[in-house]
């Protein structure tokens, strides 16, 4: 038992250290503060939790644009952690939306990923205020992002 657990805390350490140099890489190429943002725009009614900040590239759009979900073990974390992330595709052109969704103390699963459809449906039902591109959404999510992330991807 205590190989098992030393190989899985190795293999968690390597997984993290690799996702930290791939982060890494990505927030230290050529960032750029956002044209525009729009900061704590609610994209649902539930909770005050539901809240996002847009970041728009400089022109007039529409924009591609990539939900960016914080991770934080479903337990805490918040927009702002993505912040240089949403900082770097704004440098490449794309619009970002980094959200706050309602943790676990908060609201029990599927809460995340019924909040990450309402962002997903607020953005679409808004494209054209905010110049995207209703047909060119990614997401890109970090430990509990990047399982929630998933779970978007593969629900619709």
């Amino acid at each position: 038992m205590k190989n098992y657990l030393k190989s899985t805390i190795l293999v968690g350490r390597i997984v993290l250290m690799a996702g930290f140099l791939i982060t890494t890489q990505m927030q230290t190429s050529a960032l750029a503060k956002a044209d525009k943002t729009f900061e704590n725009v609610p994209y649902a009614s539930v909770s005050p939790s539901q809240v996002m900040d847009i970041y728009l590239p400089e022109g007039d759009g529409p924009f591609p644009v990539v939900l960016l979900i914080h991770g934080g073990a479903f337990r805490m974390g918040d927009k702002r952690m993505e912040t240089r992330n949403a900082e770097a595709l704004v440098a490449k052109g794309y619009a970002a939306a980094s959200i706050n969704y309602r943790l676990s103390g908060e609201a029990i699963f599927p809460a995340q990923i019924q909040d990450c459809k309402a962002a997903v449906r607020f953005l679409r039902a808004n494209a054209a205020t905010y110049h995207l591109n209703p047909d060119k959404f990614g997401s890109w999510g970090a430990s509990a992002g990047a399982i929630t992330q998933f779970q978007l991807a593969i629900d619709g």
